[in-house]
């Protein structure tokens, strides 16, 4: 399993450069796979996002199943599709984007964003079921997105870990497994 973390600048530059992305770029990421609330959200990015940010240092990446189900994409737009390995995006890219505006679940891709160390600009329902992350990510609604992502920086520090900690795979498998004693306890208790 791979350990989401913020990289050091050397390691973050040498991303970049592998990348292909200007030190002088914006790297605004969005990931995720091909289902329906995702291919709306990447449109949002390809039909709204990027016309309203031509001239500007921003860059727009698209990563995942969602990538192999668009069409054209405008110069500002790099479309990656699936990718072997998604950490070298989080930790090179400035900005997480969660423009979600249909679906149901919690959009784990923004606690990756907090992970990585990036900015993280979501609509309100990309934030369901992940309140715990409000101090690290903006909220904006679509028609605000341009400015969010003008506005929104990399953290200087770290995220914290107390927040971030609630939504590991560790702290949930370690819950279930207090649950399974204690029923398995309750039961024993019983007979």
């Amino acid at each position: 399993a791979r350990t989401v973390r913020p990289a050091g600048d050397e390691e973050r530059a040498a991303l970049r450069r592998r990348l292909g992305w200007r030190p002088d770029e914006r790297i605004a990421l969005f990931i995720g796979s091909a289902t329906q609330p995702n291919r709306q959200a990447a449109e949002f990015i390809l039909r709204s996002l990027a016309p309203a940010a031509r001239g500007t240092p921003v860059r727009f990446v698209i990563a995942g199943g969602v990538g192999q189900r668009l069409g054209g994409a405008p110069e500002n737009v790099q479309v990656l599709g699936v990718v072997p390995e998604i950490l070298p995006l989080l930790q090179g890219a400035d900005l997480g984007l969660n423009p979600m505006r249909a679906g149901s679940g919690s959009n784990i891709k923004l606690v990756e964003y907090c992970a990585a160390g990036l900015g993280a600009v979501t609509t309100p329902l990309g934030l369901r079921g992940l309140e715990g992350l409000r101090p690290l990510v903006r909220q904006a609604a679509l028609e605000d997105f341009p400015q969010a992502i003008r506005e929104t920086r990399r953290p200087i520090e770290p995220p914290p870990a107390e927040i971030l900690a609630p939504y590991f795979w560790q702290t949930g498998a370690t819950k279930l497994a207090a649950f399974y004693r204690d029923l398995l306890a309750d039961a024993d208790g019983q007979s």
